[in-house]
């Protein structure tokens, strides 16, 4: 992950199952791509640039 070069990660997500309906669910926070990519970046251990 160090060297240059393009990087491939894959990333096993575990579903959280809602069985409310639609109407009744609470919004979550949405992370933005960049928050993504910084909070990946900061739990694998690689300096955020």
């Amino acid at each position: 992950m160090k060297c240059k070069g393009p990087v491939f990660v894959s990333v096993k997500i575990k579903p959280e199952i809602e069985n409310l309906p639609i109407a009744r669910r609470t919004r979550s926070r949405c992370h933005s791509r960049q928050e993504t990519i910084e909070t990946l970046q900061e739990e694998l251990g690689i300096p955020v640039v």
